[in-house]
């Protein structure tokens, strides 16, 4: 909760009319399954960007980097960013933020100082004995 706040503040007004859309299309399609709230988050996204279309002289990207007008190659470029821009939101989302809590740092430190080779050993042979000794106790005869 505490990261809402900081992202309503630093997002544009296009960014919360399409995360708005998302979120209330995949509300809706969540009552048809996790397929149906896919399709409405995608109907969300799709509706937003038809209600503010992206403008087409964007000052802050580079011409060489702008994606051809329509036809194969202008939709091939714009999942390929789309991609690239998914897969940062997903490390940091995932990645980055859940390591400032207590909870990531301690999952970070255990995955970092996984169990030594000896370790690993003792706990087999541990489990061989105990599978011995289990399969030496014979079963009590059933009455028939």
């Amino acid at each position: 909760m505490k990261f809402l706040i900081p992202l309503l503040l630093l997002a544009s007004c296009s960014t919360l009319l399409t995360g708005g859309m998302a979120a209330g299309g995949a509300a809706v399609g969540s009552l048809l399954g996790p397929y149906g709230a896919a399709g409405g988050a995608v109907a969300g996204v799709v509706g937003a960007d038809l209600m503010n279309p992206p403008e087409l002289d964007n000052p802050v990207l580079p011409t060489e980097h702008a994606c051809p007008d329509g036809g194969l190659d202008g939709i091939i470029c714009q999942i390929s960013h789309f991609i690239k821009t998914a897969g940062w939101w997903y490390l940091i989302l995932f990645v980055f933020v859940p390591l400032l809590t207590k909870r990531g740092r301690g999952w970070l430190t255990s995955f970092l100082n996984s169990a030594s080779k000896k370790q690993v050993l003792d706990q087999d042979e541990r489990l061989n004995t105990l599978e011995e000794l289990i399969s030496s106790l014979k079963p009590k005869g059933k009455k028939k």
